[in-house]
């Protein structure tokens, strides 16, 4: 078993957002619910535009999945901007959960227009997730997917995505056969899919299945199984794991977007201000990378590699010099803070893992696999496919 969720915050220390609830009535529903807002900490201090994550299954969200504590942790750390949750009670949760079009059309037109008008938060798709588990994550795609111009971002754990839609008898499910049949230049949905190798079938093939039709149509999407069944205690910390990653798409993403738009002169004064700004190495090292892989695409479009000789080969070392070529050049990258983030971040996973080998004290192993896993979260997000590492399980 992995780590247990509560061992995963080194303390309770976070400053502690705030959750109102409110029983709302639905004309299109014909029926009352209690509708769950989480605001930051610092909500009532600022004026900027807050993020939105709207929850099925509120309670819980809030009882069983620690949504609170979450991004308590998350918020105060950065690592997801701060964002506004409202968290949704069922009343008809099986009615409402499985391709409810008058369920759309409350979340649409009747609560997301009362939380626009009563907190500040942003009104655009990208900034914008539905999150949900089993039925809840089949209901977050069905409203992403019907309304991709306000929900951007899906997060979806075990969900049920195997479930017939009215009389549709085809074999592929119907999220699958609309992802499949949808033009993905008209959307730009980003999706966290986490689903248990224990799960019984056919969700856990649907939902693989699912994660493939995404990636055939150049979605964005991050997939992971954990070492379990259907239980609200693997979805607590998935939905640690999926907020980070949804975020740390969109940014790639965006500065991608930003950079694809200049030319060369804009691209290089941009690289010149965040230079001399930036701080953060880290910083640096993203744009600065990201910078020479889009030059060398762009030369190997127009073929400037296709005739060079000893091409693949390695280096000719003269062995009279007094040097390495090879680790000069290393050396060149790492000192201008341009050497590849993924590449780094494997080293110190490496050294990590290494490390925990011969650690005898239990909480301080179990300090180890938290820093290892959250850095081989962030290495996967950035390196090639056959680079991917592996998170670190133990039993205690």
């Amino acid at each position: 078993m992995e780590v247990q969720y509560s061992s995963r915050f080194p303390s309770n220390d976070y400053p502690s957002g705030k959750i109102e609830t409110y029983s709302f009535y639905s004309s299109i529903l014909n029926n009352t619910r209690k509708i769950h807002i989480y605001t930051p900490h610092d909500y009532s201090h600022t004026s900027h535009l807050q993020e939105l994550l709207i929850v099925f299954d509120g309670n819980s969200f809030i009882n069983d999945l620690s949504i609170t504590k979450t991004l308590n942790y998350l918020i105060y750390e950065k690592e997801i901007p701060s964002c506004i949750a409202v968290a949704i009670d069922p009343v008809n949760r099986l009615e409402e959960l499985t391709y409810n079009d008058r369920m759309n059309a409350f979340l649409t037109k009747e609560l997301l227009p009362w939380i626009q008008t009563k907190y500040h938060v942003y009104q655009k798709a990208k900034y914008t997730t539905i999150a949900g588990f089993s039925l809840g994550g089949l209901a977050a795609f069905y409203a992403a997917l019907q309304n991709p111009h306000i929900f951007g971002n899906v997060l979806s754990m075990s969900g049920s995505i195997h479930w017939k839609k009215d009389n549709y008898e085809n074999t592929i499910p119907w999220i699958e056969n609309q992802i499949s049949s949808i033009n993905s230049n008209a959307t730009h949905l980003h999706s966290y899919i986490t689903v248990g190798e224990l799960e019984n079938e056919p969700l856990l093939t649907t939902n693989r299945r699912l994660y493939k039709a995404l990636e055939e149509k150049k979605y964005q999407t991050t997939y992971e199984e954990f070492q379990g069944g259907h239980d609200s205690v693997w979805w607590r910390k998935k939905l640690f794991d999926g907020l980070r990653a949804l975020e740390f798409t969109k940014t790639t993403l965006e500065n991608k977007k930003e950079r694809e738009s200049m030319n060369q002169e804009e691209l290089d004064k941009k690289l010149k201000k965040q230079e001399i700004l930036v701080k953060d190495e880290k910083v640096w090292s993203y744009t600065y990378e990201d910078h020479i892989s889009s030059i060398v695409k762009e030369a190997e479009k127009k073929g400037a590699f296709d005739h060079l000789p000893g091409k693949g080969k390695p280096l000719n070392l003269d062995k009279d010099l007094s040097y390495n070529p090879e680790k000069q050049l290393y050396r060149t990258l790492k000192n201008n803070h341009v050497l590849p983030r993924w590449i780094e971040l494997s080293k110190e996973i490496d050294d990590l893992k290494e490390k925990l080998k011969e650690n005898t004290n239990t909480a301080e192993a179990a300090d180890l696999i938290r820093t290892i896993n959250k850095k081989v979260l962030e290495h996967n997000l950035l390196c090639p496919p056959s680079a991917q590492k592996t998170r670190v399980k133990t039993d205690f």
